[in-house]
């Protein structure tokens, strides 16, 4: 989908869910410095700057 609501100019509903549920995860969970948490993150914040960029 378009990143913004064709209808509403907001955050389309997939990335508002992916980005809740990413940051609800992270937020939980407990070992912070594992390996796949940390990658995680990493993907997240790539995802993020790269949907930031996509608005200039």
């Amino acid at each position: 989908p378009a990143v913004l609501d064709r209808e509403t100019q907001s955050l389309h509903p997939t990335f508002v869910e992916y980005i809740d549920g990413a940051r609800l995860y992270l937020e939980n969970e407990t070992d912070k410095e594992a390996p796949a948490v940390r990658d995680i993150k990493l993907q997240f914040c790539n995802f993020i700057r790269k949907m930031i960029k996509s608005f200039s």
